[in-house]
């Protein structure tokens, strides 16, 4: 396979995840929020209305009993900011605004075409990836991606904030899953699958790294250590990475935080654990060199060998937060280094003008 093919496919696999991932941090965000979706869309303050949508209200009403008495007036910033942050788009958005404003933020999180890692450009990118190497893909493939493309650009009316926020996000997410669903299905297990799974694995870990490193930081703040805070983070952490089901199912039916962060961590059977992910970009790296296409370098080998020892150290129940907020640190590092060392690797492989697009997170 041409390194300019793989590099393609792992780039669109990690645009499709980030697409996925960001869309549901948002919608679990806005389901938070005592404003209206339609004040958030027009870019007006907090008002008096909830954000959710009206059919969802009823199923959120106990969320927001445990959320009973915040200071949303106080906190909104802080979360808007934590949202910007756990986005990778945090520095750009201020280079570019002066005020955290929800119409603002939400705008340059789903369609704004000066955020590389927007919900719009994510999707454009993914596309442009799988029409570049149509030929290692099943028809179907390009067929999801391309509908999820066109739906996504529909329901932003050609530049304009969504008209019903509920709608484009779930249509992100369900695109996703069909890809996903299109890939295992059809997909021989050879280096274009290997590629596709490496690029999604890596994505997700740093992402949920990148989640918990900022719930972390958030729940060690003096002024958070009421319960009923406590409770709100990791009820928030679970509903960013995708897992409050699945936990629920495992830790019934208390939500102990050491329980949260080494079910988010560590799990090896959580498909959006850490741990998990680590070790399928890890399995897939070897299974590649097994088919004789090698990505190895005594840096990627330093790197992997460094990313994968750090779960022998996680004791969790052992550890202060201070500690975990470290071990994320080292976590984020490790697979910005090995996503940089594996785009290198395939870049010095590969011909001159790539049409990869890279969506690379800092």
């Amino acid at each position: 396979m041409l390194s300019r093919v793989a590099e393609t496919l792992y780039w669109m696999a990690r645009n499709i995840e980030r697409a996925e991932n960001n869309s549901r941090i948002i919608a679990a965000r806005l389901g938070r929020l005592p404003e209206s979706w339609n004040a958030a869309a027009a870019g007006e303050p907090a008002g008096s209305e909830s954000l959710l949508p009206e059919e969802m209200r009823v199923g959120e009403a106990a969320q927001r009993e445990a959320a009973a008495g915040l200071e949303a007036a106080d906190r909104a910033e802080g979360e808007w900011e934590d949202l910007l942050e756990i986005c990778a788009s945090f520095s750009e958005y201020r280079s570019k605004h002066t005020a955290l404003e929800a119409g603002a933020i939400v705008t340059y999180l789903t369609v704004s075409g000066d955020n590389v890692n927007s919900i719009l450009n994510c999707v454009a990118n993914a596309r442009n990836n799988a029409r570049s190497a149509r030929d290692a893909l099943p028809h179907e493939l390009w067929e999801a991606l391309n509908e999820m493309y066109w739906n996504v650009r529909q329901a932003d009316g050609d530049g304009a904030v969504p008209r019903d926020f509920h709608a484009f996000l779930q249509s992100v997410k369900q695109g996703s899953f069909t890809t996903h669903g299109v890939i295992d299905s059809l997909m021989p297990r050879g280096e274009s699958y290997l590629f596709l799974q490496i690029g999604k694995w890596l994505e997700r870990a740093e992402k949920t790294a990148r989640i918990l490193n900022v719930v972390c930081t958030n729940a060690t703040k003096p002024e958070e250590w009421p319960h009923s805070r406590q409770y709100y983070h990791w009820l928030t952490a679970l509903e960013l990475v995708g897992g409050y089901d699945a936990f629920l199912r495992q830790y019934p039916p208390y939500m102990n935080p050491q329980d949260v962060l080494g079910f988010l961590i560590a799990d090896p059977a959580f498909p959006r654990s850490i741990r998990y992910c680590v070790d399928h970009v890890i399995q897939g790296i070897d299974r590649l060199d097994e088919e004789g296409v090698s990505l190895y370098s005594g840096q990627l080998i330093e790197a992997l060998t460094g990313l994968n020892g750090l779960f022998g150290e996680v004791r969790i129940g052992d550890w202060p937060l201070d500690d975990l907020e470290r071990f994320l640190d080292r976590v984020q590092d490790n697979c910005n280094t090995v996503g940089a060392l594996l785009t290198d690797k395939l870049q010095s492989g590969g011909s001159a003008g790539t049409e990869a697009t890279m969506c690379i997170q800092e």
